[in-house]
């Protein structure tokens, strides 16, 4: 009886530790799948795409980035576009609209459902800026016949101004970079300004009197000799302190005129310059201002002789007959010799 109730027993032991270990879950490394949130796709982005005077644009493309990839459309001939399948999502999406021709727009936009976005985009080249005002002097009188010009790509477009000063620049293209624009006359400084040009715009220039500078003294050798370099100083004043350039040609030789500076006003300039010819020349001289007032002439004489010097003290008479006493009898005869 105690040896059927051990047995009883420990059949009842390994039961209960059998259960007791498909109960307790094991320790060993479990994958746990957590819950995951599907992405809704239902994100859409709409809406048109002008130009900057309001005009549709066909066959513009939008395209939406996000994560590593993009959903695009192109306008329709009313400039309608509309992009699917975006993720709605908590990230903000890069956004494009872009033509040949035009400039480039984008922004950051967040998406969800019928989401709502009109593009504006701006002809690279279109040229039809224009700028226009009055040019006065600095008593406000209008200065007739001043030359306004718009630089731009490389090239410009000008206008004169009438009786009341007006002008007028058209086909100036509208873009994103700053025109330099000036306004000159001569017996005026030159206004030179940047402006951002756009439809209409305006702008008054005020240029105040110019004074050309002196005509420039030349100071230097007035004769030499052929293949030796000599130097000339020259300098000239500018009543208005401007920077001047000097234009010098040093006469009768081709391609012989230069162009230095620009040099602060009454500075002493020190140029050289070698002649390849036996010749009377003449060196011109000017000088122009920053504003493009032009001095008088200077002139200045330089002499490569064509032959040696000859020596008139020198007795050739007598040294020939003292040379050869036998010779020229005729001489003799006349001189009493």
């Amino acid at each position: 009886m105690r040896y059927l109730s051990f047995k009883k027993l420990l059949a009842v032991t390994i039961i209960l530790l059998f259960i007791s270990v498909s109960v307790i879950p094991s320790t060993g490394n479990i994958v746990e799948k957590k819950p995951t949130m599907s992405t809704n796709y239902d994100g859409n982005l709409s809406g048109y795409v002008n130009d900057t005077s309001m005009n549709p644009v066909e066959g513009a493309r939008v395209r939406v980035y996000f994560h590593e990839t993009y959903e695009e459309d192109y306008t329709d001939s009313s400039g309608y576009y509309h992009v699917t399948n975006i993720p709605i999502c908590y990230c903000l999406k890069n956004t494009t609209a872009s033509k040949s021709g035009y400039t480039t727009k984008w922004d950051l936009l967040g998406i969800v459902e019928n989401t709502i976005y009109d593009f504006v985009l701006t002809h690279i080249n279109e040229y039809n800026g224009s700028l226009s005002g009055y040019v006065n002097d600095t008593s406000m009188n209008p200065i007739e016949g001043a030359k306004v010009r718009v630089y731009f790509h490389e090239t410009y477009e000008e206008d004169y101004t009438d009786s009341s000063g007006y002008y007028h620049v058209n086909n100036i293209p509208i873009c994103y970079c700053l025109k330099n624009c000036t306004a000159s006359k001569n017996g005026y400084k030159t206004e030179l300004v940047e402006l951002g040009i756009n439809e209409n715009t305006t702008y008054d220039f005020v240029l105040a009197p110019n004074q050309p500078p002196n005509a420039p003294d030349i100071e230097g050798p007035t004769s030499g000799k052929v293949g030796v370099e000599y130097e000339w100083t020259i300098v000239s004043i500018d009543p208005d302190g401007d920077d001047i350039t000097y234009y010098i040609d040093w006469g009768g030789e081709c391609g012989s005129a230069e162009w230095h500076g620009p040099y602060p006003s009454g500075e002493e300039v020190v140029l050289a310059h070698m002649y390849t010819l036996r010749n009377t020349f003449i060196i011109n001289a000017m000088t122009i201002d920053e504003h493009g007032a032009e001095s008088n002439w200077t002139y200045f004489e330089v002499t490569m002789p064509r032959n040696k010097a000859f020596n008139f003290n020198f007795n050739l008479l007598g040294w020939l007959l003292e040379r050869f006493p036998n010779a020229f009898p005729i001489l003799r005869q006349l001189f009493g010799i």
